[in-house]
């Protein structure tokens, strides 16, 4: 999916990471082999802004946006919802700060998306210099996971 962005901005072409979008809820039995039109017939919370969700919810009678990701699970777990979709690693943050224990991620995801920066385009100078500090970044990372996960 290609979301416009306005022509005054460029992207650093480096990822600065990728968020894996689930379904969060308390019930077990939703099925996800569908993908996005399988979650028409639930009440579907998201937050607004996230152009990539709302392309997907155009059409759906029971989407719901709301400004931020707490109300999004304090109203799931208030069952004023069926679901939420939200990225995996910050909803399981949300989980655990929020201390909601019947409340989990789905282990199949809907999307996954990897995430750039993008600059003024009177700052295009930068992009070459921002793509390198990324990769080192990113690269740093990635070797600790893996030296913690030994």
């Amino acid at each position: 999916m290609r979301i416009s962005v306005p022509c005054i901005l460029i992207k650093v072409p480096q990822a600065i990471g990728s968020l894996n979008f689930v379904v969060f809820s308390a019930h077990q039995n939703i099925n996800l082999t569908a993908g996005w039109q399988g979650l028409a017939d639930y009440k579907v919370g998201y937050v607004a802004g996230w152009k990539i969700i709302e392309q997907h919810m155009e059409g759906f009678k029971y989407s719901y946006p709301v400004c931020n990701a707490k109300t999004l699970f304090a109203m799931l777990q208030a069952k004023r919802f069926d679901l939420v979709i939200y990225d995996e690693h910050r909803g399981l943050e949300i989980l655990k700060k929020l201390n909601i224990m019947k409340i989990s991620p789905k282990k199949t995801a809907l999307s996954s998306q990897k995430m750039y920066l993008f600059v003024h385009k009177k700052h295009k100078q930068l992009i070459s210099e921002l793509s390198i500090s990324i990769k080192n970044v990113t690269a740093k990372i990635n070797t600790e996971q893996v030296v913690q996960a030994q």
